[in-house]
C-alpha cells in the first residue's frame, strides 16, 4: 500500500495541520508489534495525545496484537485535529475486543491501518449429517477454524468455495440454531427450532456474532477522512458512524484476507451511517465478502405519543423502547410529517425546542397531526455521493440509502439480494422517504441470487405488517428518480423495479439475459423511459398507475 504524503490530499482546513502535528508514537508508550498485548502502550500514548491544536497518533509499521477481553483497543473522545496514522500497521483483535472508537472528535483523519481477527467471529464447513425430519445437523469445520463446541451460532449461510459468492437460491437465516456441541474432532452438532432446506456436501458459514463490535465507531465528530484502511474481519460492521457530520472516504477496503480459506470478511454491514449530517463522499472503496450490506445510509423515524398544544408535541420511538441519546431532536432541525394509515404527507415544520421527547416547533402543527403519525428528522439526513466503487459479492445489497444520493461508475456482481435499494419502509423505521437519487453508468452482473425475486435496482415505500409481511405503501411518496446509463446482466429477476414514486427518469440503460422483467413499476406517476436498450427483448410491466403517466421513446427490445 503506497501512503501519500499529507500534504498530498488538500482537503480542507482539519488536515492542514498534520505535517507540523504533534507526533505521539504507540512505540514511545511500549506498544511493540509482535508482542502478546498492545492494549496498555496505545491507551499510554492516547493519554498523552493534546485535546486541541492537532496531534498525530503514529503506529509504527508491525502487527500489534490486542489480549481477549480488552474493552476498547483505541479509544479517543473530544480531540481536535487527530490524525491516527497506521503507516500499514495491522491490529490484530480477539473475542468482542473494539478495535477503535472515536467520539466528539473535530477534524479527524484515520489512514493505513490493517484491521483483523485472526481467529474469525465464524466458521465454515461442510455438511456431513442430517438427522431424520433434519433437526439435527454436524458440520465439519475447517481446520483453519478452531471449536470446541462451545460456540453460538447466529446466523447460516450457503456458500460457494473459493469465492465471495453466496450459494444461488441458498440459505440465509438467523437465530435457527437451539444448542451448540462438539460432535467430534472439528465437527459440530446443531440442534435447529426447525427443520432447513440442507443437503450433504452443501458448504455453510456459521456466524457466531452478528452485531455489536465494529472495527470503528465514529459517534458525534465532525469533518472526518478515512483513506487506505482495510478490514478483514469483525464480528459486527467494518464502520460504523453514528450522529456525525461530513465524511470522506477513501481507498477503504472490506474483503475476506489473502492467503486464507475464508468466505467471509465482516459478520455485519461495511459502511454505515445514521443519522449524520453534512456531506457522505465514498470513493474508489473495495467491499466483498460482507454478512450484511456493503453500504447503508439511513435517518430514522419517531412517533408522535401525544399532541400537547398547537406548536408542541411528545415523541417516541415506533419501536416504544426508551429514547436513547441518538435518539434526540436538536434545535433547528427540520421534521417531516406522515399519516400513520395512509402515509400522505401531511406537511413539514422546525423545531425550535428539544427537550427530551418534547418538541416545539416554529409554526402551528398540521391540523390532521395525530398520535401515531410517522415524523422524520430530514435535517440529519446526509447528501452522499458513491463514486468509483468496487462490490463484487456479499450477503444482502450492496448499497441501500434513502434520498440525497448519487451512485455513478460502480461495479455490482453476486449480491445476494438487490444490488442498490432505495428504500422507506416502517419495520427498521430507518427513513427518510425517497428523494432525488440518482444512479448512473453503474455496472451490474449476476445480482439477485436469492430464491425470491430481487433484481438490480430496486426502489420501494413499503408498510411492515404485524405478522412480518410487507406491502406497497398506498401513497406516491418518492420523488426525484434517475437511472441513467447503466449497463445490467444476468439480474435475478426484474433488472429495475419502481414504485410509489413519482418524477422518474430510466434513460440509456443496457439490460441484457434477466430473468423475469426489464421493468416493473407499480403506484407510479410522470415516468419517462427512454432510449433503453434490451437483449433479448423483455417486457415493461405496470401495475396500478393511471394512463399517460408512463411515457416511452427510443427504446429498444422493450415489450410494452
Amino acid at each position: 500500500m503506497r501512503l501519500l504524503p499529507f500534504g498530498a490530499f488538500g482537503w480542507g482546513r482539519s488536515n492542514a495541520h498534520a505535517e507540523a502535528a504533534n507526533i505521539v508514537s504507540v512505540a514511545d508508550f511500549g506498544a511493540v508489534p509482535g508482542a502478546a498485548d498492545a492494549t496498555a502502550g496505545v491507551q499510554a500514548a492516547v493519554a498523552h495525545l493534546p485535546k486541541q491544536g492537532g496531534a498525530t497518533l503514529l503506529f509504527p509499521p508491525g502487527v500489534y496484537n490486542f489480549a481477549a477481553g480488552t474493552d476498547v483497543a483505541l479509544r479517543i473522545d473530544a480531540v481536535e485535529k487527530l490524525t491516527v496514522d497506521g503507516r500499514g500497521a495491522t491490529l490484530n483483535l480477539q473475542g468482542k475486543t473494539f478495535p477503535a472508537i472515536f467520539s466528539n472528535c473535530d477534524g479527524l483523519f484515520v489512514r493505513g491501518l490493517m484491521i483483523d481477527w485472526p481467529r474469525p467471529p465464524f466458521s465454515q464447513g461442510e455438511i456431513v449429517s442430517i438427522s431424520p425430519g433434519g433437526w439435527a445437523v454436524d458440520v465439519r469445520i475447517d481446520d483453519e477454524f478452531p471449536v470446541d463446541g462451545s460456540e453460538r451460532v447466529e446466523a447460516i449461510t450457503t456458500h460457494e468455495r473459493g469465492s465471495v459468492r453466496m450459494t444461488m437460491h441458498g440459505i440465509d437465516v438467523y437465530r435457527v440454531v437451539e444448542t451448540v456441541t462438539l460432535a467430534g474432532r472439528q465437527q459440530l452438532r446443531l440442534i435447529l427450532k426447525r427443520p432447513l432446506p440442507l443437503h450433504l456436501g452443501d458448504v455453510v458459514v456459521l456466524r457466531h456474532q452478528v452485531y455489536g463490535t465494529e472495527a470503528f465507531r465514529v459517534f458525534g465528530c465532525k469533518d472526518v477522512r478515512v483513506d487506505d484502511v482495510t478490514v478483514y474481519a469483525a464480528p459486527g460492521m467494518a464502520l460504523l458512524a453514528v450522529g456525525s457530520t461530513d465524511i470522506k472516504i477513501r481507498r477503504f477496503r472490506v474483503e475476506p484476507r489473502p492467503a486464507t480459506t475464508r468466505l467471509m470478511s465482516t459478520c455485519a454491514d461495511g459502511l454505515h451511517f445514521a443519522w449524520c449530517r453534512g456531506r457522505i463522499d465514498i470513493r474508489d472503496c473495495y467491499l466483498a465478502g460482507l454478512g450484511n450490506d456493503c453500504i447503508n445510509v439511513h435517518g430514522r423515524n419517531l412517533v408522535v405519543a401525544e399532541r400537547v398544544d398547537a406548536r408542541t408535541l411528545v415523541v417516541d420511538r415506533p419501536d416504544h423502547e426508551p429514547l436513547r441519546d441518538t435518539d434526540l431532536v436538536a434545535p433547528g432541525d427540520r421534521i417531516e410529517f406522515l399519516d400513520y394509515q395512509s402515509f400522505a404527507f401531511l406537511g413539514e415544520r422546525q423545531v425550535v425546542q428539544a427537550i427530551g421527547k418534547r418538541l416545539h416547533f416554529n409554526k402551528d402543527l398540521p391540523d390532521s397531526l395525530a398520535p401515531g403519525d410517522f415524523l422524520c428528522d430530514t435535517t440529519e439526513v446526509a447528501s452522499v455521493t458513491i463514486a468509483d466503487c468496487e462490490f463484487p459479492g456479499n450477503r444482502a445489497r450492496g448499497i441501500l440509502a434513502h434520498r440525497n444520493t448519487v451512485i455513478e461508475r460502480c461495479s455490482f456482481a453476486n449480491q445476494f439480494y438487490e444490488a442498490i435499494l432505495i428504500l422507506f419502509d416502517t419495520d427498521f423505521s430507518d427513513g427518510p422517504t425517497i428523494g432525488d437519487v440518482t444512479i448512473a453508468r453503474n455496472r451490474f452482473h449476476g445480482t439477485g441470487r436469492a430464491e425470491f425475486p430481487r433484481g438490480a435496482i430496486r426502489v420501494r415505500s413499503l408498510v411492515a405488517k404485524p405478522n412480518g409481511a410487507t406491502e406497497p405503501m398506498p401513497s406516491v411518496l418518492g420523488r426525484g428518480i434517475k437511472i441513467v446509463d447503466n449497463v445490467i446482466i444476468d439480474s435475478g429477476e426484474s433488472a429495475i423495479e419502481i414504485g410509489e414514486a413519482r418524477d422518474v427518469q430510466i434513460t440509456g440503460n443496457r439490460i441484457e439475459r434477466r430473468t423475469g422483467a426489464a421493468i416493473v413499476l407499480q403506484n407510479v406517476r410522470d415516468v419517462r423511459i427512454d432510449d433503453n436498450l434490451c437483449h433479448p427483448p423483455a417486457a415493461l410491466v405496470v401495475h396500478e398507475t393511471p394512463v399517460g403517466e408512463v411515457r416511452t421513446r427510443g427504446n429498444g427490445g422493450l415489450v410494452t
